[in-house]
């Protein structure tokens, strides 16, 4: 009996990379739902969950993994539940229960392993940059996402990539200088990274569907590219307009004086 075997009939298919693949999923909400519901169904080998958070009344709309009974439940108990119950087929699925920002050393051990990480944590610019800068440092892919009202956007920035996330941001370089890939993975805490002032997310199932979506799909394609002579281009950057159906499709090019990339080229 094998799972995967319509997926592995797609070309250049390889399914003992997902087997060996670990991979993080900093949040278990909206987007960390149908991203780990996702990489279980592709059989990828390890998933890591981390999230410091509890379900609530008003997460049902678009987190999919839980219900009603689990109001008041560890965010990453209740999905790891979920996710063994109905849709884990071979992965190992591990649930750390951490504030990321303020637990930030004990994350980068848990993570030491990743061959992807999945940023979907709604605390600010800096963090997101720091996410990168981890990501460059244990030489993995950055994805990352967000909804807002009929807007989806996916970022995706390989370790490959001759560009990164703060190429395409106008960010305090004092700030930045601490979070370079060599510094970032010995800080105690993030605590000093300011946090967005963000407004209620405007989401809804369909909204957190297709972004995570969109996200599991640049992971998969980057993977079937991997050892292709002729690349397919998988874009930084990716833009759905969900009321006009258009998608706007763009890379982001590197910043003379990035201190990210400077920091990763020395």
């Amino acid at each position: 009996m094998d799972y995967f075997d319509r997926q592995k009939r797609i070309a250049n298919w390889d399914q003992s990379f997902f087997s060996q693949t670990v991979a993080v999923c900093f949040g278990v909400g909206g987007l960390g739902s149908i991203v780990s519901l996702n990489l279980c169904r592709m059989g990828i080998g390890r998933i890591i969950l981390i999230d410091y958070d509890r379900v609530e009344y008003h997460n049902l709309n678009r987190q999919l993994l839980f219900s009603k009974e689990d109001i008041g439940k560890l965010k990453v108990e209740a999905a790891k539940e979920a996710l063994e119950k109905t849709h884990n087929l071979v992965s190992h699925i591990e649930a750390y229960n951490l504030d990321i920002i303020a637990k930030w050393d004990q994350v980068v051990n848990i993570v030491k392993e990743a061959t992807v990480i999945f940023n979907m944590i709604d605390y600010g610019d800096y963090f997101d940059l720091a996410a990168q800068s981890l990501c460059r440092n244990l030489k993995c892919p950055l994805i990352q996402g967000g909804t807002f009202s009929q807007c989806v956007n996916v970022d995706f920035f390989p370790p490959e990539g001759e560009s990164c996330l703060a190429c395409g941001n106008d960010s305090n370089n004092d700030i930045l200088n601490q979070i370079v890939p060599s510094k970032v993975v010995g800080l105690e805490n993030l605590m000093f990274l300011p946090k967005n002032n963000n407004p209620i997310g405007l989401s809804n199932s369909y909204l957190c569907g297709m972004c995570g979506m969109m996200m599991t799909a640049k992971f998969g394609e980057w993977a079937l590219n991997r050892n292709q002579e002729e690349k397919v281009c998988i874009t930084n950057r990716s833009i759905f307009y969900v009321n006009t159906m258009e998608a706007v499709n763009f890379s982001v090019e590197r910043k003379m004086g990035c201190l990210i990339c400077q920091d990763q080229d020395n």
